[in-house]
């Protein structure tokens, strides 16, 4: 009896790390000084890129084919493919709660298991899948996180958002990204 007490604490310790790696792993993510994702989703065969541009402290780009929006500290500029205009509305408060720790610690994770290492973009990784579960939205992810940093570099994610199926898959990146106001 005292060997299984002993192994099921051992097994409940293992899984809690694995759900600490991803969690730390997020939380570095949000601490980079600059941070490209590269995000394509399938809505119900309905396909769709957009990038998003990160450099800190407050420096936001968000590009799809028909729009671009730069958000620097409160100001934010959009284009629509007529020309760059300024927005009333501040929407860094709005973004920066997606840059705030407090949300990775508000995401349940479960079922968590290590799918052992591959190489991603010539760099190794240690593979994780889990379910997650963020206010109600709950997804299959799998998680590729670098070696050597310790960061994110590839996300896929499936679920149902509002009875629709979506699967996304996102590509990071931590180099090269540049930020700028537009010339008006």
């Amino acid at each position: 009896m005292k060997l299984l007490v002993a192994f099921l604490l051992m097994f409940m310790a293992y899984t809690h790390a694995r759900e600490d790696v991803i969690r730390v792993a997020m939380k570095a993510q949000l601490e980079t000084p600059q941070l490209r994702s590269v995000v394509t989703t399938d809505l119900d065969g309905d396909i769709s890129e957009t990038t998003i541009d990160y450099v800190a402290p407050d420096r936001f780009r968000l590009t799809q084919p028909d729009t671009d929006m730069i958000i620097i500290g409160d100001k934010t500029y959009q284009n629509e493919g007529g020309g760059w205009n300024v927005l009333e509305m501040n929407m860094a408060a709005i973004i920066n709660q997606y840059r705030n720790s407090d949300m990775i610690d508000g995401v349940t994770l479960s079922n968590v298991q290590a799918l052992g290492e591959e190489t991603l973009d010539g760099k190794p990784c240690v593979v994780y899948s889990y379910t997650q579960d963020f206010e109600g939205l709950i997804s299959q992810d799998k998680l590729w996180i670098e070696k050597s940093t310790g960061l994110p570099l590839r996300l896929e994610s499936e679920g149902q958002v509002l009875n629709t199926y979506s699967k996304s898959v996102i590509n990071y990146s931590y180099a090269g990204v540049e930020i700028t106001a537009p010339v008006q």
